[in-house]
């Protein structure tokens, strides 16, 4: 189904493509260097990878589906891509599906980082709320999906608000653990720009959740609560329109922060080289030095107990 009739819809189809196209060209991007620049990958690298492979999927469907909405007419699809009622129910329970996926790892990395620097006792718990509710948030979907029960489909949504409580925990866990410890301003800086990095994703994921949540509650109570259907469709058309835009934007806008989070990892060999070699080159030039003059004090004291020596002899 692709009918658009108003600038309104032209409009939300160019921001879809738009969208996927940078959130596609930035992921791929970090995934090109980071396996570029390493032979091996640590499991924050590894993370990384598959965070932004999951991101790109997500962008694929989310552009093969594009939703557009406009006086209370929604249209889907491609051009290129007819897409029947039955297949848009499947894509839209694997975009689900997807967003489940992209919290449980953030959460994840988060409980494995904060064991790896805290040392906490209270991972194995953490891991255990984060693989139940992931595991009961994906049959729902899963099953909303094939039964067309919206019911699920808003249940599947609340178990997966609840799996941010371990994230937001080790979150104030690591930045309590930094502010008690004497670290260097360097490691500081990483640690802060990291988390930093991690609470925003966190938000964004939250703010997707909301509005998929408000988007039910807020077409519902406001059909039952004015009388002026025009201006309540004015309304929802409006919010619907920004609610759309800003969840085909999450994409790009995590991987730029990702993209910020990471930026000494992303430079090319050549320059990690030559930073490396800047730090080092002192160190060598200082010892240039001291060899080299060693060697001519001994020369000198050689040259002279020869000398010496020879003058005795005469």
């Amino acid at each position: 189904m692709f009918r658009y009739h108003t600038p309104i819809e032209y409009f939300q189809y160019g921001l879809n493509v738009l969208a996927a196209i940078c959130s596609c060209c930035i992921h791929s991007y970090i995934i090109i260097r980071l396996i570029a620049n390493y032979d091996k990958l640590s499991y924050y690298r590894n993370f990384v990878v598959a965070q932004s492979l999951v991101y790109v999927t997500d962008s694929v469907i989310m552009f093969l589906t594009n939703y557009v909405y406009c006086s209370g007419v929604l249209t889907y699809g491609q051009p290129f891509l007819p897409l029947s009622p039955h297949v848009v129910g499947i894509m839209m329970c694997a975009m689900e599906v997807i967003s489940q996926l992209e919290t449980t790892l953030l959460a994840i990395f988060n409980i494995y980082r904060t064991t790896v620097i805290v040392r906490s006792k209270y991972a194995v718990y953490f891991y255990i709320i984060v693989v139940v509710v992931a595991v009961i948030s994906y049959g729902a979907s899963l099953v909303s999906g094939l039964t067309q029960e919206i019911a699920l489909r808003y249940v599947a949504l609340a178990l997966m608000s609840s799996g941010f409580l371990p994230t937001i925990v080790c979150y104030f866990m690591v930045r309590q653990h930094f502010k008690l410890i004497n670290s260097s301003d360097i490691v500081r800086r990483m640690q802060s720009k990291l988390s930093l990095c991690l609470l925003l994703q966190w938000i964004l994921q939250m703010i997707s959740i909301l509005i998929m949540w408000s988007g039910f509650a807020f077409n519902y109570f406001f059909l039952f609560t004015f009388e002026d259907a025009r201006a309540v469709e004015a309304v929802v058309d409006v919010y619907f329109i920004i609610a759309d835009a800003f969840l085909a934007w999450i994409p790009a806008i995590t991987g730029l922060l990702i993209k910020w989070s990471i930026s000494g990892f992303l430079q090319g060999k050549t320059v990690r080289s030559k930073s490396s070699s800047i730090d080092v080159c002192p160190e060598r030039r200082k010892s240039v030095l001291v060899s080299t003059y060693t060697e001519r004090k001994n020369s000198v004291h050689v040259s002279a107990n020869a000398i010496a020596r020879n003058s005795l002899k005469n």
